[in-house]
């Protein structure tokens, strides 16, 4: 096939391609060339490019790795910062959940042993109700009056008998003289 094409476009013009080495042959694709497209065909080879070397500044690449070395560890303190912080304050929700927990949990325990007093004084008050209305039922007033009549000599006090002092605010009464005789 490139033994066929010995042939390229100039303008207008189809030129021969002679003497010329099947290497220095380029193949294109469709060209555009002005207003016209022109089929691809051999063209003379291009001789190679070389891109140009570049010359390092090491100033300047000293100067920005520098640069970037720095921010790179400012970003980093910060980012560590961030973490730091972030830590704490998940820490501080995990403490503050457990003290949580922990609080409805002695809160539940201390409804449980104030139902079970409430329940023990609810039969210790029974109880005592009980022993209440035994107590008076063995006790006969009748009796007690007669024995305290007859045997003992007692009387009820006549009017006049019965001598009331006034209560001073202490709670006890030292008596410095006898109690006067009524008439």
């Amino acid at each position: 096939m490139a033994a066929n094409r010995r042939y390229y476009i100039d303008g207008s013009t189809v030129r021969k391609i002679e003497d010329m080495p099947e290497k220095q042959v380029r193949r294109t694709s469709d060209e555009v060339r002005g207003n016209t497209v022109r089929k691809a065909s051999a063209l003379p080879a291009e001789p190679e490019r070389r891109k140009p070397v570049r010359k390092a500044r090491p100033k300047t690449r000293k100067k920005r790795s520098r640069l970037f070395r720095r921010n790179q560890d400012v970003s980093f303190r910060r980012e560590l910062g961030y973490s730091v912080f972030s830590l704490v304050i998940v820490g501080i929700m995990v403490l503050a959940g457990y003290n949580y927990l922990s609080l409805a949990a002695d809160v539940r325990a201390d409804k449980s042993e104030i139902s079970a007093l409430q329940k023990e004084l609810t039969n210790q008050k029974n109880a005592n109700s009980e022993y209440k209305s035994r107590l008076e039922a063995s006790v006969d007033l009748d009796e007690i009056y007669k024995i305290a009549t007859q045997e003992l000599g007692m009387v009820y006090s006549k009017p006049g008998q019965t001598v009331y002092y006034s209560k001073n605010s202490e709670d006890y009464v030292v008596q410095y003289k006898d109690i006067p005789e009524t008439k």
